[in-house]
């Protein structure tokens, strides 16, 4: 089976800044802020551009601002991560968590 035929959701190319709060700390016991840049999405996950590598599985909160400057809260599950050149490229499948704004992205990433 084919990456694209076990796609839940039809991908969109679009860029977006995307603000990582991570919820691990680095060696020195700081938290850790990561931006990153979205390559493309879907009304369930996104694939992004950033720094650094994240575990598979690890779960994060996303905080999202899409065209309107409006900020969405989101969480997902990190489904793949792979070395892009210096930086990475990771894959996140977002969960219907308490207190997440899925329902608006959903709608957001249809328009």
């Amino acid at each position: 089976m084919t990456e694209h035929e076990r796609r839940k959701d039809e991908r969109q190319e679009r860029s977006t800044q995307v603000n990582f709060e991570l919820t691990f700390k680095n060696e020195a016991g700081h938290a850790v802020k990561q931006r990153c840049e979205t390559l493309d999405i879907s009304k369930s996950g996104l694939r992004v551009h950033l720094s650094c590598q994240l575990p598979v599985g690890f779960i994060t909160e996303l905080c999202i601002e899409n065209n309107k400057g409006q900020l969405m809260l989101l969480y997902a599950e990190v489904r793949w991560c792979k070395q892009a050149g210096q930086d990475y490229e990771c894959g996140f499948e977002l969960l219907d968590a308490e207190h997440s704004d899925l329902a608006y992205w959903v709608e957001q990433a249809s328009a």
